[in-house]
């Protein structure tokens, strides 16, 4: 049982985290999908998750999974984006 005016560290901290998402989604996506580092390009502009990789087998693994990758990039605090572009190069 908490005292009254105390807040819970979860509480307090939740906003924060809201605030603030990771650095770098390149490496976030190969932490989450175990790709080898440096196997995945990813950038930001505006609402679109531009990806690109060099290594056909990660493009061809990744490509279906646009949606789970916006919605799990959505759960990590990367809200605003809507749609994943690949790039050609």
């Amino acid at each position: 049982m908490q005292p009254r005016g105390l807040k819970s560290l979860a509480e307090v901290s939740s906003r924060v985290r809201e605030k603030a998402p990771p650095a770098e989604v390149a490496a976030l996506l190969q932490a989450t999908f175990h790709l080898p580092p440096g196997s995945l390009a990813a950038s930001i502009e505006g609402e679109i998750l531009l990806l690109s990789s060099q290594d056909k087998t990660v493009r061809f693994a990744l490509t279906g999974l646009e949606f789970q990758i916006l919605r799990f990039l959505a759960s990590h605090g990367y809200r605003a984006l809507r749609r994943v572009r690949w790039s050609a190069a």
